[in-house]
């Protein structure tokens, strides 16, 4: 106990000075450190891991390639560095030297003026001190830094030192980036042409044609179940497309049609941006995964997935009544459902599934055979469970509606309906029957960080 208080006392004595490196250490040429400074005895015997010089190597993220390229080794060097470089940012050199320069004047200003920016409230635009971890971490690691947040809401002059304001200053308007992806917002910059020319938009003389939200489909799977059964796949991660259908969701064409005749001409094939009002909405797969809440997560061979046909999958095939090399259709499932009352358990949750992938992951025509090499997932509950089938979802949606005549009578493929809930997403309760803030349509644009659907040229998927 008397050591324990020994090095908070000790740990508590530094940080009330409120000394730097540079004038706590350096200048009064300290030779003899305290014992918090130490790091813990190891044991002779504990072996040392066997490090190379290419296991200390920072990850370098290059921002000339995709996106998804991009979000892919953000995370891997998250998880396993917590560190990386970026490069190809697009930040001028002059802005970095600055940025440099001004770092090095505020660590050589004068003592007593950097104390009164001392402080370990985070909730501060700015904030200086010497050591980060020093109640925490088992050795105190003394160091002088400082943090200046710049987003959300871009921090007042008068609350930066002197010694660093012309670095906020420039850090705050917007700089072009290499690819264009992410810039301080100060002003909405130039936005892309509209498709159709303002007055010129195709009318909403009829409505959209869909094929998911079958009633006919949703009856069957409730008779063809028990109850337990039924409220198992309704809270399955499949389960928001049952509840969308129980919520009783009303149909809004127009508002749909109005999304897609008012979007902006964007390179981006799994992006869509459209004008609400002066300011630009975007739907991406970002907004389809917070909606629906459906596993959008990236893999390999998203729709070609290897599946060994089994004698399991020749029998159950057959019991739907499906030719092996097909997909079932939904008239097929809607079929079997009505005939399934002796099937094993496990078969109707398979036939409950795949009525959830032909009836709104795919959602084709009726009659429209769906892909083989997606429904025989299902042999395996598990693997069919846990598989990304929003991110599935989302590209047969986007598939559907890229380069779409809107003129006339139209159809589209897929789950339609989410659009109309992005649309709406300032009301009280999203798809998946979950509470939620109130969100201003413009969000995306008040963030601090804004998207330029301009000059994304790269696929999301």
């Amino acid at each position: 106990m008397v050591a324990e208080n020994s090095i908070e006392f000790e740990c508590k004595s530094i940080d009330e000075t409120k000394a730097a490196v540079h004038g706590g250490l350096i200048e009064p040429q300290i030779t003899e450190f305290t014992s918090i400074f130490g790091l813990p005895p190891v044991a002779s015997d504990e072996k040392k891991p066997s490090v190379t010089a290419s296991d200390l190597a920072v990850p370098i993220i290059d921002f000339a390639m995709s996106r998804e390229g991009i979000v892919e080794k953000i995370k891997e060097a998250s998880e396993k560095w917590g560190i990386f470089q970026v490069i190809n940012h697009g930040v001028p050199s002059s802005v970095l030297e600055e940025i440099k320069d001004g770092v090095v004047r505020f660590h050589e200003e004068d003592p007593e003026v950097k104390k009164t920016y001392f402080s370990r409230d985070f909730a501060k635009t700015f904030i200086y001190h010497n050591n980060f971890e020093l109640y925490s971490s088992s050795a105190g690691n003394w160091r002088d830094s400082f943090a200046c947040y710049m987003a959300p809401n871009p921090p007042n002059p008068e609350d930066i030192p002197v010694a660093c304001r012309s670095i906020t200053a420039m850090t705050s308007t917007p700089t072009p980036s290499a690819t264009g992806r992410l810039t301080k917002r100060m002003d909405i910059p130039e936005l892309p042409r509209r498709l159709y020319t303002s007055g010129e938009e195709p009318e909403a003389h009829n409505s959209i044609s869909y094929h998911t939200d079958n009633s006919k489909l949703h009856t069957a799977l409730r008779k063809a179940l028990t109850d337990d059964e039924f409220e198992e796949l309704k809270e399955s991660s499949l389960g928001v497309f049952i509840k969308f259908k129980e919520q009783g969701f009303g149909w809004a064409s127009r508002l749909v049609h109005y999304m897609l005749s008012f979007k902006l001409d964007i390179k981006k094939k799994y992006e869509m941006w459209s004008l609400v009002g002066p300011e630009p909405l975007r739907f991406s797969l970002l907004e389809f995964e917070n909606l629906t809440g459906l596993n959008c997560e990236y893999i390999e061979d998203l729709e070609t997935p290897k599946c060994d046909v089994t004698p399991e999958m020749v029998s159950f095939w057959g019991m739907l009544g499906v030719h092996l090399e097909a997909g079932p259709t939904t008239d097929q499932i809607i079929a079997a459902l009505k005939r399934c009352g002796d099937w094993s358990r496990e078969d109707r949750k398979r036939l409950a599934y795949l009525s959830i992938f032909t009836g709104f992951i795919e959602g084709r025509k009726f009659s429209t055979a769906t892909r083989s090499t997606l429904a025989r997932l299902v042999m395996d509950l598990e693997r069919f469970e846990n598989y990304p089938w929003g991110r599935v979802a989302f590209k047969v949606l986007m598939d559907s509606l890229w380069n779409k005549e809107i003129a006339g009578c139209y159809t589209v493929d897929g789950f339609i309906q989410v659009l109309q809930s992005r649309q709406s997403v300032s009301t009280d309760t999203g798809l998946r029957g979950q509470q939620r803030p109130q969100i201003n349509e413009s969000c995306y644009l008040e963030s601090g960080i804004y998207f330029n659907p301009k000059d994304c040229a790269d696929d999301l998927l």
